[in-house]
């Protein structure tokens, strides 16, 4: 499958498989992981997310990715926030790996990224979007 996948940084759009990285400075994360499960050949995102999804996976390993861009209808069906992060391709979902806790893993994330970041804790499932501010939420 192709995608046209946007880079909300620079506006540039390139048509890619989903075997390729979403962006060429941060190979670890594929179009195939973070387009929005429904289906849809449109993929934007922000490039402060595949940088911080590549050094996460620099520091973990393997990582696999939940959730990342979502269209309207697909993050309604899911139960997303009516505002979320995944609509505009600035967040990611990513399961915690194993053999690390869920607090582990958002604290480490949380020392990296800082302030400028939204964090998520879900049970066995990490949200973390590059919001621009400080937000976080636990729901496990």
């Amino acid at each position: 499958m192709k995608y046209h996948v946007i880079n909300l940084e620079t506006n540039e759009i390139a048509q890619k498989d989903g075997s390729e990285p979403l962006d060429a400075r941060y190979p670890n994360l594929l179009v195939s992981e973070f387009a929005c499960q429904d289906g849809s050949e449109v993929v934007p995102y922000d490039p402060n997310i595949a940088k911080a999804f590549q050094r996460l996976r620099n520091i973990f390993g393997s990582l696999n990715v939940n959730s990342g861009f979502r269209t309207y209808s697909h993050n309604a069906k899911v139960g997303g926030a009516t505002d979320s992060q995944h609509l505009y391709g600035k967040a990611i979902d990513i399961a915690t790996p194993d053999g690390v806790t869920d607090e582990f893993f958002i604290l480490t994330a949380k020392e990296l990224f800082g302030d400028l970041f939204g964090y998520g804790l879900y049970k066995g499932r990490i949200h973390i979007d590059c919001r621009g501010y400080y937000k976080y939420w636990s729901m496990k």
